[in-house]
């Protein structure tokens, strides 16, 4: 079963951001973030994950250039060090989910690459629409300790 999540970046006083399909609890999200900022600093990550592409399958910092067989069928594409994205189509188009439009049932959690942190939000859903921040970590605490 997915664990659906949003990689985000701050836009105002909320966050907008991508579509993340498998993998989006915190054990497994955080780490492979928090390694993708180390090895190639924070605005490429936010360059590939947020703005240049349409939203992911999943993320993956030891990606090749190779697709597996399930991802194979024209509607992914391979992106070394990062992951499987969607194509534009398969995304639906280039919008991006908000903190004002993404759905706290749909989207489990989102994680928001600040220019100094990375902020996890978790979804509310007995009551409200409503995130609500559950940790944040330093890179520079991530990168001394890596």
């Amino acid at each position: 079963m997915a664990t659906r999540s949003v990689v985000a970046i701050p836009a105002g006083d909320g966050w907008m951001g991508r579509y993340v399909h498998w993998d989006g609890s915190p054990d497994s999200r955080v780490p492979i973030l928090l390694k993708m900022v180390k090895r190639d600093g924070i605005v490429p990550v936010i360059d590939t994950i947020v703005r240049n592409n349409y939203g992911w399958s999943h993320l993956d910092p030891d990606q090749t250039h190779e697709l597996d067989g399930y991802h194979t069928d024209g509607r992914f594409l391979a992106r070394p060090g990062y992951g499987v994205a969607y194509t534009r189509e398969q995304a639906g188009g280039e919008q991006m989910e908000t903190d004002t439009t993404a759905d706290p049932v749909w989207i489990e959690y989102v994680y928001i690459l600040g220019p100094r942190t990375l902020t996890v939000m978790e979804g509310l859903t007995d009551g409200p629409q409503s995130w609500h921040m559950i940790a944040t970590y330093s890179y520079d605490d991530a990168l001394v300790g890596a």
